[in-house]
């Protein structure tokens, strides 16, 4: 079976479709099971608007109402819980309130800016650009417990297009660029009991997921077990993209199954 557990709803500030949508282009693709991970940002200084927290009673609404039009689809209540320095406790609680399945931590904010936004790479190099974000989100995840998956490691690199005045395209990185920041990160994941996701977002950019596979292997050869894969899709359009791609990936990384949630406790089935 195929799961999805990295999918965005309109109930994220950057969403562009209804969880009913999601839950059609699931079906439509052969989805067994997605998980829904609207954006959790507290603290995060929204540009235009946008309303950090999720309004549950409007998420749980939109739940019952797809679960309701699609049975044949698993729809799990997840969250992507925005990493922010000085907010921690704050987003703690707020998943501990609110009876999610499913917690990814992901990195998005870094120091003074997000990657998404292009500002963040004024005046640093790739390398630099790369390794704060790789320490920012190491600082992050050694103090932040309440998580089940640790999001896209490498969310930094979908955007080393905005360095566009280099004669060469930067490279992302891999494990042998940052091996002992990356190890810290691996291995305070898997000393908590929880793992990684295989994000296939960046199969768009760079021709293959985050992390990079050489990470991939890295987290085998540590023992790691947890795993999910999702799209990190904002449109019914890229609900499922490339996960059977990745599910082969993972197998090929030395990694024996992709998980899914229930009420925070996973499940693991075969790759």
């Amino acid at each position: 079976m195929i799961y999805d557990y990295h999918v965005h709803s309109e109930i994220s500030f950057d969403g562009a479709c209804s969880v009913t949508d999601c839950a059609a282009a699931a079906k439509d693709r052969g989805i067994g099971e997605i998980c829904l991970t609207d954006h959790l940002d507290i603290g995060y200084p929204v540009k235009g608007g946008g309303c950090p927290e999720i309004d549950q009673d409007r998420y749980n609404a939109a739940l019952e109402q797809a679960r309701a039009a699609f049975p044949g689809v698993v729809i799990k209540k997840g969250v992507e819980a925005g990493l922010l320095g000085g907010y921690l406790g704050e987003i703690e609680q707020d998943i501990r309130i609110n009876g999610y399945d499913f917690v990814i931590a992901s990195q998005h904010y870094i120091v003074d800016g997000d990657p998404y936004d292009g500002d963040y790479f004024k005046n640093r190099t790739p390398q630099q650009a790369q390794e704060l974000y790789l320490t920012e989100l190491r600082d992050n995840i050694v103090q932040f417990d309440d998580y089940d998956v640790i999001g896209h490691i490498g969310y930094v690199d979908k955007y080393l297009h905005n360095y566009d005045h280099l004669t060469h395209r930067p490279r992302p990185f891999e494990f042998c660029d940052y091996p002992d920041l990356i190890d810290e990160i691996l291995l305070s994941a898997i000393g908590k009991g929880n793992g990684i996701e295989i994000n296939t977002s960046n199969y768009r950019v760079h021709g293959y997921p985050t992390p990079h596979p050489s990470i991939l292997e890295r987290y085998a050869q540590l023992g790691g077990e947890v795993l999910t894969i999702g799209s990190d899709s904002h449109s019914q359009q890229a609900v499922g993209f490339k996960i059977p791609e990745a599910m082969a990936l993972a197998k090929s990384c030395g990694l024996g199954y992709v998980c899914t949630f229930t009420a925070r406790k996973p499940q693991f089935h075969s790759l």
